[in-house]
């Protein structure tokens, strides 16, 4: 490989409908990884130099036409299609435009669109055209981080996007030409402003990884109520790391963290009755709760330590692959493990 530095490991097809695994590099390396393993260079459009990298790719299929997309830390959003690559970055956008997550969302109709979350704001893809989304449709700030597609109980598609400063942002994006940024008050308050995403795992538990530990959210009677796992709990460390989140088959969390990797597995739950330490989403008391103690939380990678950003370089939680590279499948379905998810291998990627 051109460098040991990775920055995203994911599964999706290529421009020709090909299952693949793809390694995104640092120095905007893209990498097919193939039985072996062996990888294979992707020649790519956006340059190949110091701070850029794939953080995110994306396989679609419209009209009979397959689709490969990819976000870049610094370049933006790429479309390859019948071999042939097209920046989508938006009238206007200059210089720096950092993507890092991408989703597909399939409206009432049937018609497919694509959501990334940027430096600029929220970007939509209807079709046609790149549009940057913010403050005209209620988002606080612009710098957004990974993003999840999140069905709510009523069947509104609700976009969580992790921010800088801003906290979870959630966006109801059932009309995707207008889209509804839901009111804050709605979720407890976050550990700390930066907030990197949110993922759900198959019982409804939503895991936020912010700067100041991990925050599960879980419905009550009275909305979603909050528990914080933080060092004292079981955690490697207290920051997260961008992008660096996983629900395995087995619904257990993992995360990257500036410590090390640690996984968190509901199935060894304790109960734990600590009202001074949950909120509901409401701001009123509530009553003690059994919820998981984060003593299930433990250190997945023994040779991370304090000074190693792991899986944000030195250690990467690859996303799913099956047990062979070319029967590679999607992980997720709007925040949810696939059913053919539970018979993948997650594997754990050292580098560096």
């Amino acid at each position: 490989m051109p460098t040991s530095d990775s920055r995203m490991i994911k599964p999706a097809a290529d421009d020709r409908g090909v299952p693949t695994l793809w390694l995104g590099l640092m120095y905007g390396h893209l990498m097919r990884v193939r039985d072996g393993p062996v990888f294979e260079a992707v020649e790519t459009p956006w340059p190949h130099e110091i701070g850029e990298a794939p953080l995110d790719v994306l396989g679609r299929t419209v009209d009979g036409q397959h689709e490969f997309w990819v976000a870049t830390r610094q370049s933006g959003v790429f479309r390859q299609r019948g071999g042939q690559w097209t920046s989508m970055r938006p009238p206007g956008v200059v210089g720096t435009w950092r993507a890092l997550s991408l989703v597909e969302q399939f409206d009432r109709a049937g018609h497919s669109w694509i959501w990334a979350s940027t430096n600029r704001g929220l970007a939509r893809f209807d079709g046609e055209n790149v549009s940057l989304l913010g403050r005209e449709i209620g988002l606080p700030g612009i710098e957004l981080l990974s993003l999840t597609l999140l069905p709510d109980a009523q069947g509104r598609q609700i976009l969580w996007l992790g921010s800088v400063g801003d906290g979870i942002q959630r966006v109801d994006v059932t009309d995707p030409m207008h889209p509804i940024t839901l009111p804050v008050d709605d979720l407890p308050a976050p550990p700390d402003r930066t907030a990197y995403g949110a993922m759900r795992d198959s019982t409804g538990r939503i895991y936020v990884c912010t700067n100041n530990g991990v925050q599960v959210l879980t419905t009550g009677p009275g909305g979603y109520e909050s528990r914080l796992y933080t060092r004292k709990d079981g955690l490697v460390h207290d920051e997260c790391n961008t992008d660096a989140q996983f629900i395995d088959a087995n619904d257990r969390f993992w995360t990257g963290m500036l410590g090390g990797v640690a996984v968190f597995d509901p199935g060894s739950e304790i109960s734990d009755r600590h009202p001074s330490r949950s909120s509901s989403s409401r701001r009123k008391s509530m009553e003690p709760t059994s919820m998981p103690r984060i003593s299930a939380f433990r250190r997945a990678v023994a040779n991370c330590d304090s000074t190693t950003r792991c899986c944000h370089g030195s250690a990467k939680v690859i996303r799913a692959s099956a047990r062979r590279s070319s029967d590679t499948i999607p992980l997720q379905d709007h925040g949810r493990p696939t059913a053919a998810a539970r018979s993948a291998t997650l594997r754990l990627a050292i580098t560096g």
